[in-house]
């Protein structure tokens, strides 16, 4: 039974590290604006892409007589379509700002348009008015097309930002393993053989659970502006802080307490303080305790390095490994910690775990939307208002 409480104690600490490393990829995110950057980029793509074949005849027949050039003519409206679907309602309220007129347009841009946003905003355009012109396809049509086009352009990246943030995930969880010294096989040894410390943990469950919950609720939100970034930034930040801060308090065998960094100097008589990797690589007991002290903790990893290349290799590795792990995500590792102690109870008195069912989400009415946009494109006949003899 301790192997296994082990095991839901080690799952549920490497999904309290991958919330961390979640937290860590949401600042960077938010601090680089990478979704309004990348939302600026579909919108572009789609314009050029689906939207230019339907105006561009158009808008040639329009400038026709005019010295304007097709492609200034076409960037101006991409530009105009783009700043209709990212600017805020509100953006007029920019005028009782403070800040410069581009700061404060910046802080009002939506990070994110979905496909009925999409087709709610784009009559706002000036690029509508040539896509409502007859043609050989209704404006109902067109407007479908685009619709259907938008929300492949989104699967499309929203599955690009799914892989780059796994990819960041792994890169991330291995620089903080190596960052904060975290051995995956010495974790699991030490709640193998502390009964104590892996009750400790197992009764912080709702503890991470409710950082991870938080720190996706905060995804999901999305904040539209870069001022409300600002604010979740600082948010995730204290989560992070107060996470670490938990692990730390909690005695978990992870830091430069431990291998590689082996004050090889040290007194003979502090040897049972020592990770054990570290003991056998003291050569010179003879010198004092003081002398260790001299070095700093990246000094005495690398003599440690030299001095044992074969060990600090397998160190190298195996953090690395952590680290591999932690990117997996914690919800993957909660849904292990889950499993394992599903199989606990059962094992105690045979209950089962019962299965949470989660609500389907509304589904958007597209087609409502774009007949209300085609009709209002209709040209509107004036009936003859009858008299009151009549």
């Amino acid at each position: 039974m301790q192997l296994l409480d082990a095991a839901i104690a080690f799952a549920l600490t490497i999904a309290g590290l991958a919330t961390v490393v979640s937290i860590i990829i949401e600042m960077i995110h938010r601090a680089l604006s990478l979704r309004s950057k990348g939302l600026r980029a579909m919108l572009e793509q789609h314009f050029d892409d689906v939207i230019v074949p339907v105006i561009k005849t158009q808008v040639e027949q329009a400038i026709q007589g005019t010295d304007k050039n097709i492609t200034d003519e076409l960037k101006r409206l991409r530009d105009d379509l783009i700043d209709k679907m990212t600017g805020n309602p509100l953006v007029k309220l920019q005028k009782l700002s403070w800040l410069p007129k581009r700061a404060a347009n910046a802080l009002s841009r939506y990070n994110e348009v979905t496909a009925l946003d999409f087709l709610k905003r784009i009559p706002e355009t000036e690029a509508f008015k040539y896509i409502k012109l007859r043609g050989t396809m209704t404006v109902d049509a067109r407007l479908k097309k685009f619709d259907q086009k938008y929300e492949e352009y989104e699967k499309a990246i929203s599955n690009y930002f799914k892989r780059r943030a796994q990819l960041l995930s792994f890169v991330v969880g291995i620089a903080l393993a190596i960052a904060v010294n975290i051995n995956c096989i010495r974790l699991f040894e030490r709640y193998l053989n502390d009964p104590e410390l892996t009750a400790t943990v197992i009764a912080q469950t709702d503890n991470i659970e409710a950082a991870m919950e938080s720190m996706q609720q905060r995804q999901a939100s999305n904040p539209k502006a870069d001022k409300e970034n600002i604010t979740e930034i600082k948010a995730a930040l204290n989560q992070y802080n107060e996470l670490m801060g938990n692990f730390v308090g909690l005695g978990l065998p992870i830091g430069w307490a431990y291998y590689p960094n082996c004050p090889l100097d040290q007194d003979p008589t502090n040897l049972k303080y020592l990770d054990p990797q570290c003991r056998p690589l003291i050569n010179s007991p003879t010198k004092s305790a003081a002398a260790s002290k001299s070095h700093s903790t990246l000094t005495q990893i690398i003599l440690t390095g030299f001095k044992d290349p074969g060990g600090f290799l397998k160190w190298l590795l195996v953090v690395a490994i952590t680290g591999t792990l932690i990117g997996l995500g914690g919800p993957f590792w909660f849904d292990v910690a889950r499993r394992l102690s599903d199989v606990r109870r059962k094992i105690r008195n045979g209950d089962g775990a019962a299965e949470t069912v989660k609500p389907e989400a509304p589904v958007d009415d597209t087609d409502k939307v774009i007949k209300e946009i085609a009709a209002d494109t209709k040209p509107k006949t004036a009936g003859r208002r009858k008299s009151k003899k009549e």
